[in-house]
């Protein structure tokens, strides 16, 4: 003997796990959808100089997005860059990074070493060191030096500005007249 009350339980609940498949497989929505929060980055100027470190934005999945720290014809041969991201640590977490491409530059092979340890809770900075070692070609001219991701934990706005960098030969010798541009991040 079936009982009406426990069939439609049963139906409602595979009417339920149905949508949770279709949902977490891309047909029927993402975490925005369902209250998550969501992420934009607004540069300080969306058209860069010559000679110039930016960020600008890379991919955005949810209520975490990636920003490129990018390097407009840079016009020195670069093997170290330094430099921290001031951040609201209320609005933003630092999530992690992942290697760019302008290090890599020249065609023998170069030992690149990133560094980025996150900051600690609640720390506003994140301090970052790229070094170039291995061969006698500096890198210049465009890539992207890092990539940065960073997680939205509250409605709000953070400036994203740099702070002390420097671009530097083999030798340490911090190359002239580079502007560094940040720009806002905006969680919603």
């Amino acid at each position: 003997m079936t009982y009406p009350l426990i069939r439609r339980l049963s139906q409602t609940a595979i009417a339920i796990a149905a949508g949770v498949v279709l949902g977490s497989c891309g047909g029927g929505g993402s975490i925005t959808d369902l209250g998550g929060l969501s992420a934009q980055f607004v540069p300080d100027q969306p058209a860069l100089p010559d000679n110039s470190i930016s960020l600008r934005a890379g991919a955005t999945v949810g209520d975490t997005i990636t920003l490129e720290v990018w390097g407009e014809n840079i016009a020195q041969p670069t093997f170290i860059a330094t430099f921290g991201v001031r951040f609201e640590p209320a609005v933003v977490e630092f999530v992690g990074f992942e290697p760019g491409d302008f290090f890599e530059q020249q065609a023998a092979p170069a030992n690149v070493e990133y560094t980025a340890p996150p900051p600690a809770p609640g720390a506003a900075r994140l301090d970052v060191r790229i070094e170039k070692t291995g061969v006698p070609l500096g890198s210049q001219i465009d890539g992207v030096l890092v990539k940065l991701r960073f997680r939205v934990v509250m409605v709000g706005a953070t400036g994203l500005e740099f702070e002390n960098p420097i671009l530097a030969s083999a030798t340490n010798v911090s190359a002239q007249n580079v502007t560094w541009l940040g720009g806002r991040l905006e969680g919603f």
